[in-house]
């Protein structure tokens, strides 16, 4: 019997991407010094944790709030990343 698909996504964050699995979401950063930031955390989707949010013409709406907060989310994570390099670069010129 084949394997079930596994299915995968991502976005483009600030100097880097996030890829989302079934069960984990890990965003990875490029510093301008090219070191490579990763972070990584579970994630248990909004259809999961109820029954009726898994039903046709109402799963849709579940499953683009749980992109755009785990894409949001991401997102400011990258800006903190970028923003700490920033922070630490201009204490090192003084």
């Amino acid at each position: 019997m084949p394997e079930p698909a596994t299915h995968y996504g991502g976005q483009a964050v600030i100097e880097g991407v996030m890829i989302r699995g079934q069960s984990s979401m890990t965003t990875a950063c490029r510093l301008p010094n090219d070191e490579i930031v990763v972070h990584s955390e579970p994630v248990r989707p909004l259809a999961q944790r109820s029954r009726w949010l898994r039903l046709p013409f109402i799963r849709g709406t579940p499953a683009l709030i749980d992109a755009l907060v785990l894409g949001f989310r991401s997102l400011l994570y990258s800006a903190d990343v970028q923003l700490e390099y920033e922070k630490k670069a201009r204490q090192q010129i003084k």
